[in-house]
């Protein structure tokens, strides 16, 4: 979208919008993998507090695998965001990447939890 021409003002506005459109779905694809990682790691947290107890280090791996790949798609969001600051829908990418954010910290302390109560192991 960067290389498209802005001879005219007609060129630029056209311009300006496939830039628009384009950080928006490249903010939007990572955030689809944060929601991905927050539904991994809600069935980790199940592994880990009702599956057979030999399990618990699979699902606790797989739960900080997800926190990590949250994490790093988080950031994507922000990064893409940036140059958009006052763009309502990139406010409501990020409102949404702090709900999940939250969400995952939340999953992350019954983890944690229930590896040092079920598992008897220590972080």
């Amino acid at each position: 979208a960067i290389k498209l021409q802005k001879d005219n003002p007609d060129q630029e506005t056209w311009r300006a919008q496939a830039i628009l459109q384009a950080t928006l779905t490249a903010a939007e694809v990572p955030l689809d993998v944060v929601r991905k990682a927050v539904t991994v790691m809600e069935l980790a947290l199940e592994v880990i507090t009702f599956g057979n107890i030999n399990a618990i280090t699979d699902g606790s791996s797989g739960a900080a695998l997800a926190r990590a790949a949250l994490t790093s798609a988080g950031w994507n969001v922000q990064v893409n965001c940036l140059s958009l600051k006052d763009d309502p829908a990139c406010e409501s990418l990020l409102a949404e990447l702090h709900r999940l954010e939250s969400r995952a910290a939340e999953l992350e302390a019954q983890i944690h939890h229930q590896i040092r109560v079920r598992g008897h192991l220590e972080l």
